[in-house]
């Protein structure tokens, strides 16, 4: 009898419901205040099969916890910017003269012109969704070429084809195939 008893409670203790384990909260993100930014080049990956654009960020001050900046993706005949998970980076911290090179990749490899444009928080109320703080302008002169090649060139923040308003990406992580703002995914760099 006491065998099946404690058999009995051992089955009980397997089939109860277990108090969930809560899931750590995520990282806060902030969009960092001030950024300066280099956009260096675009390149194509064979792994991922994308065109990654290529650059440096700098955080200056004033400087905030858990702060970092994104890449802002513009079309042409688009009303607005588009900003995906994978765009954002973080720095390493709220420390004045944080160099954090980067690369991210581009969706657009497809189109044969767009905009993209390094984004810090909103400065004036005069910018929608974030203060863009270096664009340029992806040419690839023909996307079909094996394997694709762009050029990318300077163009000014106030550019009609960068002059958008631009979704900043919301303060929790994604849950994204392509991860999230701390470089964790395959197609981060």
């Amino acid at each position: 009898m006491r065998r099946v008893a404690a058999v009995a409670a051992a089955l009980l203790l397997i089939l109860l419901p277990t108090p969930a384990q809560a899931e750590p909260d995520p990282e806060p993100f902030a969009m960092a205040p001030c950024v300066q930014a280099t956009l260096a080049s675009v390149t194509y990956d064979p792994e991922s099969a994308s065109m990654v654009l290529n650059g440096t960020a700098v955080q200056c001050a004033p400087v905030v916890e858990h702060a970092g900046f994104q890449v802002a993706i513009y079309l042409a005949r688009s009303f607005a910017g588009s900003t995906y998970a994978w765009t954002v980076r973080r720095f390493d911290g709220p420390v004045e003269g944080d160099v954090h090179p980067f690369g991210i990749r581009l969706r657009e490899a497809s189109r044969a012109t767009y905009g993209v444009c390094v984004l810090s928080a909103t400065m004036t109320s005069q910018e929608l969704g974030g203060h863009r703080v270096a664009c340029g302008k992806v040419v690839q002169a023909n996307p079909q070429t094996v394997p694709p090649s762009a050029t990318l060139e300077p163009l000014a923040t106030d550019d009609p084809l960068v002059a958008k308003w631009a979704m900043p990406y919301p303060t929790a992580p994604p849950n994204s195939p392509d991860g999230g703002i701390d470089d964790i995914c395959g197609t981060c760099f």
